[in-house]
């Protein structure tokens, strides 16, 4: 039996998971992988956009933080995917969204937030998650 997700909906049990070496290449890589794991179980135009939101998240990731893997999984729900992306809190601050007057910090609340479903930011002890939603159907 797998995970519960959204509305109570089972999420495999062993979601596709991947972690990256902290490094420029990071973003493209992880748009590559996730074209794996995605393609042909959603639809082009949402498969891009999932992309671009996590090339935003790990491009924050390698940016903002000193950790050494950038960790990202990808659950999948009945008309939903979510995608995770995780680091170590080493060096970091908390995300946060910038406002007019900031020279950056625009990609969360902007971007992420004007294509996700639905997105948030979870605190762990020693790691921190930055997940967003993509409705696929």
């Amino acid at each position: 039996m797998g995970t519960a997700g959204p509305d109570g909906a089972e999420v495999e049990p062993h979601p596709p998971a991947c972690n990256f070496v902290n490094a420029p290449t990071a973003p493209s890589e992880a748009r590559a992988w996730l074209r794996e794991v995605l393609g042909g179980h959603i639809d082009d135009d949402t498969l891009y956009d999932t992309q671009l939101l996590l090339s935003e998240l790990v491009t924050n990731s390698h940016r903002h933080t000193q950790t050494e893997q950038i960790h990202v999984a990808v659950l999948r729900f009945p008309g939903l995917v979510r995608v995770e992306v995780s680091d170590d809190k080493s060096g970091r601050s908390l995300p946060r969204i910038g406002n007019d007057c900031d020279d950056g910090g625009r990609g969360l609340g902007e971007v992420v937030g004007l294509f996700a479903a639905d997105w948030g930011v979870v605190v762990h002890t020693h790691r921190v998650t930055v997940w967003f939603e993509m409705k696929t159907g």
